[in-house]
């Protein structure tokens, strides 16, 4: 799914969840593992992309690939490492963060944003532009299930019907649960 480039800061909630990661990497010099755990879409990696130059003085790197190659990324970064993972893999990023660090992972939730924050994202990402979307403020924040990505889907198609919103954020849920 295309990544709109809204030119946004983070929320509130993306703020809160920042301090709490870079406390922990900085509550000891010891390495850590430390996952970022949401809904594909909500923003983890626009999170960790905006606190990078953070993590890094923390002594961290973070690692935005497949489960399968973080073996060989940890044998050559000796610092901390901060992984974005969405709900269905979290079982398997924890084992293999525990099994390469020897000890439990910390990991952070990240929420979809509330409706204030997914108004403030809708609003804009419209601003400017020619053609306004079919459905009301209200019915994007609604459907979209205040996950970032899926307003982006929706900003795409400016004639989206209620119907087809409703088949997308079911999809979305059915892909991004694990069915």
């Amino acid at each position: 799914m295309p990544r709109l480039n809204t030119g946004l800061s983070l929320t509130k909630t993306q703020e809160g969840i920042a301090e709490r990661v870079l406390a922990y990497l900085r509550s000891s010099t010891e390495r850590k593992g430390v996952l970022v755990a949401g809904l594909s879409g909500v923003g983890k990696s626009f999170l960790l992309e905006s606190i990078l130059q953070d993590i890094e003085t923390a002594g961290g790197s973070v690692f935005d690939g497949e489960l399968t190659d973080l073996r060989s990324y940890t044998k050559g970064s000796p610092g901390s490492i901060v992984i974005p993972v969405v709900v269905n893999e979290v079982t398997r990023a924890e084992e293999l963060v525990a099994e390469l660090f020897g000890k439990r992972v910390e990991e952070f939730v990240l929420p979809g944003m509330n409706s204030e924050e997914i108004t403030t994202y809708i609003r804009t990402t419209i601003r400017g532009r020619k053609n306004a979307p079919s459905l009301t403020l209200e019915e994007l924040a609604s459907y979209s299930l205040v996950i970032p990505c899926i307003v982006g889907r929706f900003l795409l198609d400016v004639s989206i019907t209620k119907e087809h919103a409703a088949k997308i954020a079911a999809r979305y849920l059915y892909q991004s649960l694990g069915f």
